[in-house]
């Protein structure tokens, strides 16, 4: 703003004035503003830790599947073995088949042998379906838990750049009186002094002819 060298205090307070009530006018709605975004980035937070979570649980899952094979392995090879012992005695059972005793003793060892070779099967069917299938889908949920952690990161890193934006309302200096006055503009000067000049010149021609209107109004009376 312009004004005289007398007035500078007065223009000084009065445009400190201003600047504090813009400030003070700006403050809540700046805090409402960062109070937002910073609720938006402990939701985020809170997602990426419960990612987190469940990418160690998974991978605990992981170490429990391979236990659960080494465990189904050592069944399956243990289970063969007795298989083989059944087989030795079968073949020994069916050389000495002579009386109903014998022929019993082979009719159990081949119900074992049945009952065996279903629990075989039972224990390939679980290390070779169903935990290949467990597997599979324990893969594909890896898989997607890092894609999430991924794009919950990028959520975070968008959200502190937001608050890295942020910046309260400020004065970047206190008013002061300019170092050096505003020129005048010699055009100006010579406009307002014409412009006057006419004005005034254009006022006197009036007057003079009201006072000879007069003057002859009188003496004609």
């Amino acid at each position: 703003s312009m004004g005289s060298e007398s007035e500078e205090e007065f223009y000084v307070t009065f445009m400190q004035m201003v600047a504090d009530k813009m400030v003070n006018d700006h403050e809540p709605r700046n805090g409402v503003m960062k109070n937002a975004i910073l609720a938006e980035r402990a939701i985020a937070e809170r997602k990426l830790s419960a990612l987190e979570d469940s990418r160690k649980f998974l991978k605990s899952e992981v170490l429990r599947l391979d236990k659960s094979n080494e465990l189904l392995k050592k069944q399956i090879e243990k289970t063969n073995e007795i298989f083989k012992n059944m087989r030795d005695q079968r073949s020994k059972a069916v050389k000495y088949l002579k009386d109903e005793s014998s022929a019993m003793t082979l009719l159990m060892i081949d119900s074992q042998v049945l009952e065996g070779r279903k629990h075989l099967e039972g224990l390939e069917e679980e290390l070779f379906v169903n935990n290949e299938r467990k597997c599979d889908q324990l893969k594909k949920d890896i898989a997607d838990n890092q894609r999430f952690m991924y794009d919950q990161h990028d959520m975070v890193n968008k959200i502190d750049a937001k608050i890295a934006g942020l910046s309260e309302t400020r004065t970047i200096a206190a008013p002061i009186k300019s170092f050096d006055p505003l020129p005048r503009k010699r055009g100006q000067t010579v406009v307002v002094t014409a412009l006057l000049g006419l004005l005034f010149g254009m006022m006197f021609v009036f007057f003079l002819e009201i006072h000879k209107k007069a003057r002859l109004l009188k003496n004609t009376n």
